[in-house]
């Protein structure tokens, strides 16, 4: 664009110059031949065009030497004119300043709208978790298998007792002879123990605690598990309504009709009992045990002791021989992980038994939380490192269902 508007203005100096160059030859042609003055004066005065139309017919016509200007044709026009001097390049060409910049014009700040402010919405709050529970390096599975073998260096009979001590349990056992109703009055046995994981307090039966047909002796199954000390089950039977059964952690029964009390053991080896007059019902285990495991149920009964205190109005069935006095056995807590096994004689062998309301009474005296009892007469043993050490008069040795024992966790060198 910039070369066409030089071009341009090239054209129109050309054409001035010729312009020009015709009025200087004839001012010198008139000069040489001067013609009359008063053919000068009569002779009309030409008015000279000085526009940019072509030269006319009159002007004299130029040295043929001379190279004539050639007309500008469009192509020529086209091309870029090399002969362009420094003074016209530096001409301003009007077409080619810069426009005006337009200045940008400032658009107005919009005031931000204020949000209305979110109430907080109020989150609920999550309910605590329960911390686990660090595991005991004593701490044995919750399943029927054995207990760690007992240290051989562990145990100790003497006058004063029957004892077994390790890092992970100490039992002592004492006997006694309480007042009955001769002067000979009634032996009886306690048991102390003390452990260090409530999963030392196990069960195990003869043959399988999902039948009950099969029984053996109790210390052969005490010496099978590696019992420090062990006693007589509950003699659990699927024949009967009212029952419950739980072993180590597994439910194999529920039949409860609300006639029997049940102990339930949770998974602290805390004692829970249960009367019959709270109808033994699903919702009642449960809130007894307060959201705990039950590992292990029993239903012979009756509660004996509860909160320490000898339970009043036991439910008596004929199948206790409660007013009978007979050799009885029963489980019992003290306090966290510490329980007792109490059990008087029969009524022979040089003892009178004992009544359901007389054995509750001794079992209450061994200060005591909660006390259930279990099954009696001659299924009632206390088994001490393999051994039965209540009545050892007899001469011979009951077959039983099952068994419940306390089992070493210690890993003996």
């Amino acid at each position: 664009m910039m070369i066409k508007k030089q071009m341009r203005w090239l054209c129109c100096l050309c054409m001035l110059v010729l312009l020009c160059s015709s009025c200087m030859a004839e001012g010198t042609e008139t000069a040489a031949s001067p013609a009359p003055a008063a053919e000068q004066s009569a002779a009309p005065s030409e008015e000279i065009d000085v526009g940019l139309s072509p030269v006319p017919s009159a002007l004299p016509a130029t040295d043929p030497t001379e190279e004539a200007t050639p007309e500008l044709t469009p192509e020529a026009a086209a091309e870029p004119t090399p002969e362009l001097t420094p003074e016209a390049a530096a001409e301003p060409t009007p077409d080619a300043s810069p426009a005006p910049t337009e200045k940008p014009t400032a658009k107005p700040t919009e005031k931000p709208t204020a949000k209305p402010t979110e109430k907080p919405t109020a989150k609920p709050t999550p309910k605590p978790t329960a911390t686990p529970k660090p595991v005991s390096k004593y701490a044995l599975p919750i399943d029927f298998t054995a207990g760690k073998p007992p240290l051989k260096s562990g145990f100790t009979v003497n006058k004063n007792g029957w004892s077994y001590k390790d890092p992970s349990i100490s039992v002592k056992v004492v006997s006694g002879r309480a007042k009955g109703v001769t002067s000979m009055g009634c032996e009886y046995w306690v048991a102390t123990i003390k452990i260090a994981d409530a999963s030392q307090l196990r069960t195990v039966s003869a043959k399988g605690f999902n039948q009950s047909t099969g029984k053996a002796k109790g210390t052969t199954m005490a010496k099978r598990v590696n019992a420090v000390l062990a006693i007589n089950g509950d003699y659990f039977n699927f024949k009967k309504s009212g029952y419950y059964v739980v072993r180590q952690g597994r439910e194999y029964l529920d039949v409860l009709d609300g006639s029997r009390d049940v102990l339930l053991i949770d998974e602290d080896g805390d004692f829970h009992g249960i009367t019959a007059a709270k109808a033994n019902k699903r919702g009642a285990l449960k809130d007894a045990v307060k959201g705990k495991k039950i590992i292990n149920a029993f239903y012979f009964g009756p509660l004996l002791v509860m909160n320490g205190k000898v339970v009043k109005n036991m439910p008596l069935r004929d199948d206790m021989a409660a007013s009978t006095r007979r050799q009885r056995m029963a489980i019992a807590q003290v306090g966290p992980l510490e329980y007792k096994c109490i059990c008087c004689g029969p009524p022979a062998r040089g003892s009178e038994g004992m009544t359901l309301k007389d054995f509750a009474a001794l079992v209450a005296k061994q200060n005591v939380k909660v006390a259930y009892n279990l099954d009696g007469g001659d299924s009632a043993m206390i088994i001490f490192n393999g051994e039965k050490i209540n009545d050892v008069r007899s001469t011979s040795v009951r077959e039983i269902v099952d068994i419940i024992y306390f089992a070493s966790g210690y890993e003996g060198k």
